[in-house]
């Protein structure tokens, strides 16, 4: 089997160099496994907060429904967040969060009306931590005419497409066995495994089937990746099975110890792929042996399947969050056509009441006066969503420039307002600001 030895130095060390190595893996896997999951958790709570700020009158409710999870309601909507991403306990948390929102009940007819004076009348960005942005959230939230997902699917459509796709996805986890099976260095592993995912979504017929059915999407979408998976892990299994001797390389430079030879018998994977119990038998036995090295150390046992699960969960998240984004986009029903989309990146805009007020009252004048952003500068990016005579829409995203502790510009992304709508000249003035020839 291959020997992921990154540091050949480590190979052969004692049996704490090992576990060092093991209990580094397991942290890094770990910690990946988390941002993951808090990539998901932050759009939810973003829309729950966006919710809140927008609605000052809803009215908040925290409550310890399970062991390892807060829920906080706002009216109808619900979010529950994991013991791991509080601040403080699960006890102190709803302390503080029913306590300030009793108080704030008492406090809110006659506070209501001041408020929100100051907030209108604030710079949006004095303070580039102010809740990043929430009063500018606040502000464009008052923006109502949005666009609104028909929700419509068809099934044999939907199960058409995603048969004739399937070859295609197949194809990606055949080139993805591959190249884990001959890549030496496990970070470049999880690199290609959320890249799978990602293919994954953009190749399941969301477009194609005009599904603007998001739980239609989600589950259809994890069958089709666990489809595709398991067809990657057949090719893998057919390369395991058909590797040649172990070919060590001794050379000081070399940054892996050794390589295993292996091709890939088509009838073979054709055998394995309509016998899924001799795959599973054959995952067993490998699980009990391991069959890669990292830091001198190979998983075994649970630390294997802990891996496997965890290549798994990759594949399924970035897959359904690309396949549920795409169905979101906007759909034109009497069309019966996706729209089209382009984007422009003009000169930030910090005074977001401008905005509202041009977008509230179609004002193409406002848009027909912006200049292009300068280059690694703060900038604004509008994103426009149409079709012929039909109504358009727009997505508004600031990025504001930053300079990290090393010294790079980074830029942190604040969604002003997703799918809004405009009307035909706003969009013509949009048009003309993204031709090339345009100052």
């Amino acid at each position: 089997p291959i020997a992921c030895a990154i540091f050949p130095s480590l190979i052969g060390q004692t049996d704490s160099a090992a576990g060092f190595g093991s209990c580094l893996f397991f942290i890094l896997f770990i910690t990946f496994f988390i941002w993951l999951t808090s990539l998901f958790k932050k759009r939810k709570n973003n829309k729950i907060r966006n919710y809140y700020l927008t609605n000052s009158e809803c009215k908040v409710w925290a409550s310890e429904e399970s062991e390892n999870s807060l829920h906080i309601k706002f009216d109808k909507k619900e979010i529950e967040i994991g013991k791991i991403f509080l601040p403080f306990s699960i006890e102190d948390c709803i302390q503080i969060i029913n306590n300030d929102n009793y108080q704030k009940q008492t406090q809110l007819e006659n506070d209501n009306e001041e408020i929100k004076p100051e907030i209108a009348s604030k710079s949006k960005y004095d303070d580039v931590n102010d809740l990043n942005g929430a009063n500018d959230a606040l502000v464009m939230g008052e923006i109502k005419d949005k666009y609104v997902s028909s929700k419509t699917f068809n099934l044999p459509r939907l199960l058409l497409f995603s048969i004739l796709f399937l070859p295609l996805g197949f194809g990606f986890t055949f080139i993805y066995a591959y190249l884990i099976w001959f890549n030496p260095f496990p970070y470049f592993s999880v690199i290609a495994t959320a890249v799978l995912g990602v293919l994954i979504g953009f190749v399941f017929p969301i477009k194609l089937s005009k599904c603007t059915n998001t739980k239609a999407a989600i589950y259809s979408i994890l069958i089709f990746a666990l489809l595709c998976h398991y067809f990657g892990w057949v090719t893998w299994m057919d390369l395991y099975i058909n590797q040649s001797d172990v070919i060590e390389i001794n050379h000081p430079r070399s940054p892996i110890s050794s390589i295993a030879p292996s091709s890939s018998n088509l009838d073979q994977i054709l055998y394995l792929f309509t016998n899924p119990s001799v795959v599973f038998s054959n995952i067993s036995i490998i699980a009990q042996t391991g069959y890669f090295s990292i830091f001198s150390y190979t998983p075994q046992g649970f630390m294997l399947y802990v891996i496997w699960i965890l290549e798994l969960l990759i594949i399924l998240c970035f897959s359904t969050f690309t396949s549920y984004e795409r169905s979101n986009e906007p759909f034109n029903t009497a069309k019966n056509k996706w729209l089209d989309s382009f984007k422009i990146q003009i000169s930030y805009i910090p005074n977001i009441d401008s905005l509202k007020n041009a977008l509230i009252n179609a004002d193409e004048k406002f848009f027909e006066k912006m200049t292009q952003a300068e280059k690694e500068e703060s900038y604004t990016e509008f994103e426009v969503w149409h079709l012929e005579d039909q109504q358009a829409y727009i997505t508004v995203k600031n990025y504001k420039k930053r300079i990290d502790e090393k010294g790079k510009i980074k830029y942190d992304e604040q969604e002003l307002i997703k799918y809004a709508k405009i009307d035909s000249e706003i969009l013509n003035a949009l048009k003309i600001k993204s031709s090339p020839n345009s100052v």
